[in-house]
């Protein structure tokens, strides 16, 4: 039996080292990340581990081990146990840590809002925090007053605090409150947004601490409940819906088809359709797209068809993405809808749905367009491309004068990416990275060698 020991750490911020590094007889061998797969502190463990038992165990290519051998499975399966408990002791002392100061600053939150609203609006106010059954965000008793769900994540309090984000969940909700106590459950929406706004005015008329809750809000938009078009306390019905969404009724419904929106009778709730709209935000449903090629016209069947191709297509096409739990609810990443609606100028079943896909983001881009259209920064999109080159991933690189990549693969390498297929790590560490805890030693001597 073999022998394999270690040391961990855990730096205080991301690190370029981060991985688990095994040497066998003074050299690497395999991809430092590939045991931290998984780990929520991936970006932050560092292991050095020394396993020269496992020579025989090593690949011709001296680069990588045997998956199947017994000794590297047993070794792998121990190390990440070990991590996990790295994990856990971790994260747990810092949520500790961070819960502490997180309750404070909640408490201190709702005591100022609280305090807010009394002043400005003259009436007495009774504002906790609790368990209420059921999802709803918050709700009123005669006895009790105004009770805030606890168990609802905006107020649940985690490690991930932010008090400006709380603060206006807590202004929000309790406004919503008050405006429902005044128009009653039955009150058109129309007639509840204009009492929320005249409660809201009263409130901003003066400058003071009020304002600064109110560009705190602001600043968090459209995260911030206080800025959503929907109630999150209130239903909602599918034309309300569709005209306060800008959303077609139909598409509403293929919502609710696919599981993707719930209806309770005939209403949505406001909290639900906010996340929702959360989801979609930057796409554009595959129903408007086919409805506005296509018209009113047998629009369901060839929805049909359309939804079933596209979701076959949709893990290998960068810019779709299903939403669907029930059935299909394909997303068109806005800036592809054009392209994507000429593919139905023709009978979908008369071309292969993948290659006319394609063809619509085929198109060679320079290093800051990539960027662009991936939504991220130019340094990550040289990560992406770098992953490519270390994977041997096609994504068309041309250099007439100036480099430029086919968007289409580079966007597909960049979902292999995100999904945690990372290429192999070309810096070896040897020694204590800087900026780490106390080391962690790791022992075992029971890995075999065969």
């Amino acid at each position: 039996m073999g022998h394999v020991h270690g040391t961990f750490y855990v730096t205080t911020r991301p690190s370029e080292d981060a991985g688990v590094h095994v040497y066998v007889n003074g050299r690497r061998i395999g991809d430092p990340k590939t045991l931290l797969h998984g780990s929520k502190l991936q970006n932050r463990i560092v292991g050095i581990v020394q396993a020269n038992e496992l020579e025989p165990a090593i690949l011709f290519d001296r680069g990588r081990f045997k998956e199947d051998n017994p000794g590297v499975k047993e070794a792998y399966k121990v190390l990440r146990k070990f991590i996990g408990r790295i994990d856990t002791d971790i994260r747990k002392d810092i949520r500790d840590r961070h819960y502490k100061v997180a309750k404070r600053e909640a408490t201190e939150a709702l005591s100022e809002v609280v305090s807010i609203l009394k002043n400005k609006l003259g009436q007495s106010l009774r504002v906790q925090v609790g368990e209420i059954a059921g999802d709803d965000v918050a709700r009123y008793s005669p006895s009790t007053g105004i009770t805030l769900n606890g168990k609802h994540p905006q107020f649940r309090v985690t490690d991930e605090f932010d008090a400006g984000v709380y603060r206006a969940a807590v202004f929000d909700a309790i406004i919503d409150v008050l405006t429902v106590r005044q128009v009653g459950q039955k009150a058109s929406i129309a007639h509840f947004l204009e009492r929320k706004q005249n409660i809201v005015q009263r409130i901003y008329e003066q400058s003071g601490t009020a304002q600064r809750v109110q560009r705190e809000i602001s600043a968090k938009a459209p995260a911030t409940p206080a800025e959503r078009t929907f109630s999150d306390i209130r239903m909602y019905e599918t034309a309300d819906i569709a005209n306060m969404s800008g959303l077609m009724d139909g598409t509403i419904n293929r919502f609710q088809e696919a599981g993707v929106l719930y209806f309770k009778g005939d209403k949505a709730k406001g909290e639900q359709i906010n996340a929702v709209l959360k989801e979609i935000d930057g796409y554009t449903p595959l129903f408007e797209i086919v409805r506005k090629a296509l018209g009113p016209t047998n629009i369901t069947s060839l929805y049909s068809t359309a939804s079933r191709k596209f979701k076959e297509a949709s893990s290998d096409v960068p810019y779709l993405k299903d939403i669907g739990d029930k059935k299909p609810c394909i997303l068109v990443k806005t800036e592809f809808v054009d392209g994507v609606k000429k593919i139905f100028s023709k009978p979908l079943g008369k071309k292969k749905i993948t290659d006319a896909l394609q063809a619509v983001a085929d198109r060679q881009l320079p290093l800051q367009g990539l960027a662009q259209h991936l939504g991220i920064s130019i340094e990550e999109t040289r990560k992406i491309i770098a992953y490519a080159d270390s994977n041997s991933i096609h994504i068309g690189e041309k250099d007439n004068g100036a480099k430029t990549y086919n968007y289409f693969y580079v966007a597909q390498a960049y979902q292999r990416m995100r999904k945690g297929e990372r290429p192999t790590s070309t810096r070896e560490v040897t020694a204590e990275p800087t900026g780490s805890t106390s080391p962690m030693e790791f022992d075992f001597r029971d890995i075999g060698k065969d």
